[in-house]
């Protein structure tokens, strides 16, 4: 049965139909950025954004300076439930020399927090402090680290729907 001859009903006491402008329902950016709501180390983190359709870890336009940077826009309104959230920036092959893990690229400067980076050759993450807004050079397994996740935007496929579930 095509989507066109269904038979379509709504039900529920909060469900609502509605007719919307195609404009408000096709998205206008490649991405969406999407925070998850446990703490993670970075190798779990890295492989919880692959999973969700090849996701990354938030990348900043912007990390040499995070003046105006909208935290709650990005992150949600509670982000700071979080001491720090990953990004995808490391010194992993080279001491000082912090790379985008995802592109190679160098990220010649940093919004450190003050007396950071400095871990030396031991703390060879970055994740960005909720408190100072800022970075710090992190262990792989901070505790208290936040995930958000930038999603390329596609179009969902559902397979093995039920009988019940009037869909074609």
């Amino acid at each position: 049965i095509s989507w066109v001859s269904m038979d379509k009903r709504v039900s529920g006491h909060y469900v609502k139909q509605m007719n919307l402008p195609m404009e408000n329902l096709c998205v206008k950016t490649e991405s969406s950025t999407i925070t998850l709501p446990f703490t993670w180390d970075i190798f779990d983190a890295r492989d919880a954004c692959k999973v969700l359709g090849n996701g990354t870890i938030y990348t900043f336009d912007r990390p040499n300076n995070l003046t105006g940077f909208n935290f709650g826009k990005i992150f949600g309104k509670n982000f700071e439930t979080f001491n720090f959230f990953w990004t995808p920036f490391n010194d992993e092959i080279a001491d000082g020399v912090y790379l985008n893990q995802y592109d190679g690229s160098i990220v010649p400067k940093l919004d450190w927090a003050p007396n950071q980076p400095n871990g030396e050759d031991v703390e060879k993450y970055v994740a960005l402090s909720t408190k100072q807004k800022s970075f710090f050079d992190v262990l792989p397994n901070r505790k208290g680290t936040g995930l958000a996740c930038s999603v390329p935007n596609k179009f969902l496929t559902l397979r093995g729907g039920c009988p019940n579930s009037y869909l074609g």
